[in-house]
């Protein structure tokens, strides 16, 4: 019988909104279902919206075939029902793994009922996904220090592992934890190489680029934007991904309305994950010039579907230039992303066929996740 391992996420599947953390969790779930048999307990619909999801049983188990999924209503989640759900099972589980540092109701609480109102303490195995970040921690930075400082005189996360998807991560755990027992274990791509290279109409001094993040201040869309409109060439910039700081979203569209006539750009809102191939394909490269990424799911799925990125040095993404899969640049002038994009911008069809045909050769190399899912199932013994 496989060992149980109980998951708190603020979001999970058939969610997308939330990016990253939901991609993180469910490669570990898919990939690991025949060696472990997870319990997710999360809320029941997705993140920016409150419509619960359709064809599922909410406030109840739900099997979902590669693990058994709690989603919990906002109407129905309180101290007392997520005490019952962890002491109810507990002595089934092995592990609390959880999916986020900030979140109140899917870590704060149940690591507090776990370590002050239980009979017997699991094990916890939580993932911050990103949200030490010096560029996270900015955004309601008062209230998260003021917890990480309650969290220190309690002894809240005294003894527990922290698992950190890259070097980066682990550096921004000891900076605020610095006795932190941490363990570096990858995020399981759940994408696949594409064997064949589909074939991208490519005319010198025109360019689709592709821009697929959230829209946060983070992603540095409004930077992106500028750099497009310094070029005097034909440019299609579409762009994918739910408004998630409406602020910001109004500075993007007030941006939008002073763009020169060789630039077009499309507003998109989000995109289903299972369509990302078919946007890959519409587009020659990948433009992120982020503030900062704790993994970047949305880059190395760029690789995976041979699509060049152009990316910051704000990523754990490096040298991309020496494995002829794309540039990361500084931020600090607009200089370098313009001379990498304009790289690609001027490539003919048979440059840049050449230039993907050597990338499918060097990804193929490069990403191999059988480590990465040894790796994963060691962070759980």
């Amino acid at each position: 019988m496989n060992d149980k391992i109980l998951v708190f996420a603020n979001y999970f599947l058939p969610g997308e909104l939330a990016g990253g953390p939901i991609r993180s969790l469910e490669g570990i779930i898919k990939k690991l279902s025949n060696v472990y048999d997870f319990h997710v307990i999360t809320s029941s619909h997705d993140a920016f919206t409150k419509d619960n999801y359709p064809n599922i049983e909410l406030n109840n188990w739900n099997d979902l075939s590669f693990c058994k999924c709690f989603y919990i209503t906002d109407q129905n989640i309180s101290l007392v029902n997520t005490y019952k759900l962890i002491n109810k099972n507990k002595n089934n589980f092995k592990i609390i793994y959880i999916n986020s540092f900030f979140s109140l109701w899917f870590s704060v609480i149940p690591i507090l009922i776990n370590k002050f109102f239980s009979f017997s303490s699991k094990k916890i195995v939580l993932a911050p996904r990103g949200e030490f970040n010096i560029n996270a921690l900015s955004n309601k930075k008062t209230r998260k220090f003021i917890y990480i400082i309650l969290s220190k005189i309690l002894g809240i996360y005294k003894n527990i592992l922290w698992h950190a998807s890259t070097i980066h991560e682990k550096k921004d755990i000891i900076n605020i934890f610095p006795t932190a027992i941490i363990k570096i274990v990858e995020n399981i791509s759940l994408v696949e190489h594409k064997k064949n290279n589909s074939l991208k109409i490519k005319d010198k001094d025109s360019i689709n680029i592709l821009f697929l993040s959230r829209i946060t201040r983070m992603k540095n869309i409004t930077g992106a934007i500028k750099i497009l409109k310094k070029f005097d060439k034909q440019i299609n910039f579409n762009i994918y991904g739910p408004k998630e700081d409406m602020q910001y979203y109004d500075e993007v569209i007030s941006l939008l309305k002073s763009v020169p006539s060789n630039l077009t750009i499309s507003m998109n809102g989000p995109i289903s994950h299972n369509k990302i191939n078919d946007i890959f394909n519409k587009n020659h490269i990948l433009f992120l010039p982020t503030f900062g990424e704790n993994y970047g799911h949305v880059i190395k799925e760029s690789f995976l579907n041979n699509c060049p990125a152009v990316i910051s040095n704000k990523t754990p993404w490096k040298d991309l230039e020496s494995k002829n899969i794309g540039f990361d640049c500084t931020l600090e002038t607009d200089d370098e992303l313009i001379s990498k994009i304009n790289f690609f911008l001027e490539m003919n069809q048979d440059e840049y066929n050449s230039y993907l045909n050597k990338m499918h050769k060097n990804v193929s190399m490069l990403f191999n996740d059988s480590q990465i899912i040894l790796d994963n199932i060691n962070l759980f013994k």
